[in-house]
């Protein structure tokens, strides 16, 4: 299991990856991180993980949707993206999403949070990723 955490807020680009800079809390060897590197890598194959990521997020402009999703191997999860409408500028929602994943393939092994939006999403410090082998 790993969980991680960012100690600064950060406005995450349209396209672009949530960054970590904090590991939180992280046992056995499933999964690895490396500061620096904006995903986790899932080590077990044919390893089923639990993803869940909890943060508050905002945007620039009121009433404009903000959206983040699970990736895997950078390509995002249709069914995980959590959407936010702040109903103002710098109002904070906190969205949660997360999804079971079976780490079946090389290329698709690497676990990140991603801006799927049109728009940059503002994320509040501390946000949380969590990363646990179920299987």
């Amino acid at each position: 299991m790993i969980e991680l955490t960012n100690s600064a807020a950060q406005t995450v680009q349209p396209g672009a990856a949530v960054t970590f800079d904090t590991v939180m809390l992280h046992t056995g060897c499933g999964e690895c991180f490396t500061k620096g590197i904006p995903s986790v890598k899932l080590r077990a194959i044919g390893g089923t993980y639990k993803i869940d990521f909890t943060g508050n997020v905002s945007g620039t402009a009121a009433n404009t949707p903000v959206q983040l999703a699970v990736a895997l191997g950078g390509v995002a999860i249709p069914a995980t993206v959590g959407v936010s409408t702040p109903a103002a500028e710098n109002a904070f929602n906190n969205i949660a999403i997360g999804t079971y994943v079976k780490n079946t393939c090389c290329d698709l092994n690497r676990v990140s949070i991603v801006n799927t939006g049109t728009v940059p999403v503002l994320l509040a410090a501390n946000m949380n990723l969590r990363i646990a082998r179920v299987s």
